[in-house]
């Protein structure tokens, strides 16, 4: 007969391997509020089930589902793969520790086992919005990422945020633990039949409405992926180059009349800024009024800085954007970041960009630039006229992270915030997923990872632009005021 301790080593891998469903790909929403209930049912119900134990839950949560960092190392040797799965499992402790910090500061504080019931589930929302902020933010794969394939709940989630969002979700725990605690089985039927309800919804097809007024003026764009899978130690300009010229040239004899042409971060790594030839070159691949959208970094002052280049028929920058939000130990080391730098070899660390650019392209159309990981921040937090542009224009090279789960995480939380704030979103990466998607997250048009080819659209001008909702501020005002209220409850009633 199983002891109660064997009995929860079962039950906690079994907890994090449904969360792990519940996230992208897969995204089997159910799955995330059976993952919770069971696991603070436990700690709510067992005194033996400590916060250990809720800690190895939620350190295999975060080790599990932030694996596909690992594949980015693979390339480089032995060394590197070490410190890849070493970056992970650092960075699952302490994502694991900010857990459990808040729980059991709630542990301590509050006694009515009723008020942690709310509370308690109520602390997953207020990690997601502090990950929005340490250590440069962190904002992987906040709750509502369980229904980024759901038209009907993303319709919601642009009135109410994704936090706003996820605070529903904790509630619905919350009533199943009461259910369950209070053995009120009409809670626990009506919450599961909503669940399973909702969760079905995303089985009815939608017609692909495009946002757009198309009576009004349009920008025809051209994303080019090549299928390009990148290296730590092997890599050729010379080659990336000439491979990105050569789609580039079959995707103009089909479509000549394109606007702008659009190749992904990482495009050409090195610095392009000094490189007067290079920028000529690809300048000759375009037309009178046509530009090209390129990755590359770029040396100014002894500072290098990842940077989106706006190009035209001359090869002549016409404008540029520096990325804001830079990965920690991906990007920049913190402290004395150039000597550790240079000890692992992976050249200098990269300078924050300084302003929040637009991007003006012809017909009047302006883009708002984000690269690679900015796309899973709060908008407002990047650029608060955000939404007054025409739509986001993401490049990113999610080709570090093979055919893992990475790519599609990435694309997914990418489209859960342009839906947000009500944005369309043009993505384009080398390997990864190159996509246009429309405000309401309807998918219009893809690349899927580990695919070569090019997508051509026409984008109409949008008649939607206002300002951006401040959705993070409030969640973080309501998040607070539950709290008080809840812990002032319990202290009246004692």
């Amino acid at each position: 007969m199983l002891s109660k301790k064997n009995y929860f080593y079962i039950l906690i891998p079994l907890a994090s391997f449904f969360y792990f469903l519940s996230t992208p790909p897969l995204s089997i929403t159910p799955f995330y509020f059976l993952s919770f209930t069971i696991i603070f049912y436990l700690y709510l119900g067992e005194k033996s089930f400590n916060l250990k134990l809720l800690f190895l839950f939620f350190f295999l949560n975060y080790f599990f589902s932030l694996s596909w960092i690992s594949q980015s190392f693979q390339t480089g040797g032995a060394l590197y793969i070490v410190l890849g799965i070493l970056m992970i499992f650092l960075l699952s402790i302490f994502l694991a520790l900010l857990n459990i910090f808040f729980i059991g500061l709630l542990n301590k504080i509050v006694n009515q086992r009723n008020i942690r019931i709310i509370l308690l589930p109520l602390s997953l929302t207020l990690v997601s919005i502090i990950k929005e902020f340490l250590l440069g933010g962190f904002p992987w794969n906040p709750s509502s990422i369980i229904w980024v394939n759901n038209l009907y709940i993303l319709k919601i989630i642009q009135f109410i945020g994704i936090y706003g969002f996820g605070i529903i979700n904790h509630l619905l725990i919350a009533l199943f633990l009461y259910g369950l605690f209070n053995k009120q089985k009409i809670i626990l039927l009506l919450c599961s039949l909503l669940i399973l309800v909702v969760y079905s919804l995303q089985l009815i097809s939608f017609s692909k409405d495009k946002f757009y007024d198309i009576d009004g003026d349009s920008i025809s764009i051209l994303i080019v992926q090549p299928n390009i899978k990148e290296s730590l130690v092997n890599f050729s300009i010379i080659k990336k180059i000439e491979i990105y010229e050569k789609h580039t040239k079959e995707a103009l004899r089909e479509h000549p009349n394109t606007d702008l042409i659009i190749w992904p971060e990482g495009a050409l790594n090195l610095d392009l800024n000094n490189k007067k030839v290079l920028l000529k070159r690809i300048g000759n691949l375009l037309s009178n009024n046509q530009n090209l959208i390129l990755g590359a970094n770029a040396l100014t002052n002894d500072k290098l800085y990842n940077r989106m280049y706006y190009i035209n028929n001359k090869g002549d920058v016409e404008q540029s954007y520096d990325k804001q939000k830079l990965v920690l130990f991906g990007e920049y080391i913190p402290f004395d970041g150039y000597k550790i730098s240079k000890f692992l070899d992976m050249g200098l660390s990269f300078s924050k960009g300084e302003e929040n650019n637009h991007i003006n392209l012809n017909k009047n159309f302006i883009v708002s630039p984000m690269i690679c990981f900015e796309s899973i921040f709060d908008y407002s937090r990047i650029n608060n006229n955000i939404c007054k542009t025409d739509f986001i224009l993401q490049i990113s090279n999610d080709s570090w992270f093979g055919n893992y789960i990475g790519p599609s995480q990435h694309f997914k939380n990418s489209l859960l915030r342009s839906v947000e704030q009500n944005m369309i979103l043009v993505r384009s990466t080398p390997s990864g997923i190159s996509a246009v998607v429309n405000a309401n997250g309807q998918i219009l048009d893809k690349i899927n990872n580990n695919e070569k080819g090019y997508i051509n659209f026409n984008i109409f001008k949008s008649s939607n632009k206002q300002e951006c909702k401040p959705f993070l501020n409030i969640a973080i005002i309501l998040i607070l005021l539950m709290y008080m209220l809840g812990i002032l409850y319990d202290r009246i009633r004692r």
